[in-house]
């Protein structure tokens, strides 16, 4: 029995050295494959580092022969113990177990060794792969250098063509520059000459202009005009009752305009006047501006005029109406004001008195409107609409400066005054302002 126990555990022994040197060359062929793989990727690229790489794997590999050679050592210690039968046999167990335990231990490490060295070969392919696309692009690169390189050349020579060509037109400016100086002399010449004439002309109206100044200052100072018919009743109490076209200076100009000298005192200075369709009432802009028409018969006179005859803010108003039948009315207001063009001469007025009913007070803060230029608050050109010109909101109460109706036709385009008449179309209309005492 002893004879067979001693013979079994010497046949455990030569399997376990059998695996034991199997492992060990196993792993050293592995670890020296990926050497070989790892040494001839790299050395490519770069001799010292491939060397350095491969030289680390070899320590490796080196020390885990050192720990296997060991076990052999040991494991054949074993052996001699036991066919010297210097150790029992329970010794002999004892010894094997522990040698088998870390046999297995050295497997378990073999197997995460070789795992290890797969994923690594994989690894090392890849960057094979990847180092081979990095030296076609290289290679790529360069001859794209040299393309750039003979881009560059003919970008020279074209740089050179272009030099040459601007030479020439810079020769042929010298040729022409002679001549085009004299056209520029002659033309500077020809224009000084008529920017002196302007001058001269400018300087004559300019004391043209000062005479009529002048003489505008003298006749205001004489007494011999006056700034509106107000003035020149007061001044001129005979001309009391006589009604007519006289001469006011507004602003630096004569302005002919018609002076009531009789209603409720007189001293009227007459803005609007309409006494039959003769005249066109739809208007410009510009025209309303300056006025237009006969003080005798039909006339508007003008946005800057009444401006300037209202700009202190002391002229009251009163306009008078008549139907075709012959029933008049009057509204009065004791304040009447308009402002200047940059203001779209808006409305300012209030205080009504009369027989007409109030259709004015409602136009109070609104812009003047003509046919080309609308200011009023109504999505509508009221101008247009009511074919005239007013001080139009939404759109009016009053459109003494509408269409003229040969009879009382009924329509809002005409000379109407809401609060008297409705829509009926007026025959006559008449807007006058005077100082107010």
């Amino acid at each position: 029995m002893q004879a067979i126990e001693t013979h079994l555990t010497k046949m455990y022994i030569l399997r376990s050295l059998c695996i034991l040197l199997w492992l060990n060359v196993s792993l050293s062929g592995q670890v020296s494959a990926v050497s070989d793989i790892l040494e001839k990727s790299i050395l490519d690229g770069s001799t010292t580092s491939g060397g350095k790489v491969s030289s680390v794997l070899r320590d490796i590999l080196n020390q885990e022969s050192l720990v296997r050679f060991s076990m052999v050592q040991r494991i054949q210690n074993l052996v001699m113990d036991v066919i010297d039968n210097k150790n029992n046999s329970q010794v002999v167990k004892q010894k094997m177990k522990i040698l088998t335990k870390e046999l297995k231990k050295l497997d378990r490490r073999d197997n995460g060794i070789e795992t290890e060295v797969t994923k690594l070969k994989q690894v090392l392919t890849t960057l094979n792969s990847t180092y081979k696309a990095l030296l076609e692009d290289v290679k790529q690169l360069k001859n794209g250098e040299s393309d750039v390189r003979n881009k560059n050349q003919e970008l020279s020579k074209e740089n050179d063509f272009f030099r040459k060509q601007l030479n020439d037109v810079k020769n042929s400016l010298r040729v022409i520059n002679g001549s085009v100086y004299e056209e520029i002399e002659n033309s500077i010449k020809t224009v000084s000459v008529s920017i002196n004439e302007t001058m001269d002309g400018l300087l004559e109206d300019h004391k043209v202009l000062n005479q009529q100044v002048l003489s505008l200052s003298s006749s205001l100072t004489t007494g011999l005009i006056h700034r509106n018919c107000y003035e020149m009743l007061i001044k001129n109490p005979i001309l009391k009752g006589k009604n007519g076209v006289y001469s006011i200076a507004v602003g630096l100009k004569n302005t002919s305009v018609y002076c009531d000298m009789t209603t409720d005192g007189g001293g009227w200075t007459v803005i609007q006047k309409r006494i039959d369709g003769s005249t066109d009432f739809y208007r410009t802009w510009k025209e309303y501006k300056k006025g237009f028409g006969d003080p005798k018969n039909n006339y508007w006179i003008g946005n800057d005029a009444i401006h300037a005859l209202t700009k202190d803010q002391d002229q009251e108003l009163r306009v008078d109406l008549q139907r075709f039948n012959g029933d008049t009315a009057y509204a009065e207001y004791s304040m009447f004001y308009i402002g200047n063009e940059a203001a779209k001469y808006q409305l300012t007025v209030s205080g009504y008195t009369g027989t007409a009913g109030d259709s004015f007070t409602y136009h109070n803060g609104n812009e003047f409107s003509t046919k080309d230029q609308d200011n009023d608050l109504d999505s509508r050109d009221c101008a247009v609409q009511f074919h005239g010109a007013w001080w139009y909101y939404d759109c009016h109460r009053s459109n003494l400066n509408g269409e003229y109706a040969r009879y009382a036709l009924f329509d809002w385009k005409y000379p109407t005054w809401k609060r008297w008449k409705f829509n009926e179309a007026l025959k006559l209309t008449q807007m006058m302002i005077r100082h107010r005492n």
